[in-house]
């Protein structure tokens, strides 16, 4: 399995609707990567914590595919498409990582 993790620091001045983000970009992510082994997604919101306590970010994604040449594929046809939404529930630059999934027991 393969992941992109897509992240959304909190900045001074910076916004994130996440009734948007549940509601209407994940969806659109679901509906574009569909057909590229997109498996879902494992949502995590007010991520990480400063020294003080405070969230470090709005959300954290990580959007699960089959195989590395699924996600990239997805990334290559859709990408475009999805990031076009990202100003539609925020102003903060994403970051996005990729890797691949190991499980240990």
């Amino acid at each position: 399995m393969f992941c992109m993790t897509v992240s959304y620091s909190i900045k001074e001045g910076s916004q994130f609707d996440h009734i948007y983000y549940r509601e209407n970009h994940l969806p659109l992510c679901e509906q574009l990567f569909s057909d590229y082994g997109y498996k879902g997604n494992i949502l995590r919101t007010d991520t990480g914590r400063s020294p003080t306590g405070h969230p470090c970010e709005y959300a954290s994604v990580d959007l699960l595919f089959e195989t590395s040449e699924g996600l990239q594929a997805a990334v290559v046809a859709k990408g475009a498409e999805v990031s076009a939404d990202v100003p539609q529930f925020t102003n903060v630059t994403p970051r996005v990582v990729f890797s691949k999934i190991v499980t240990c027991t």
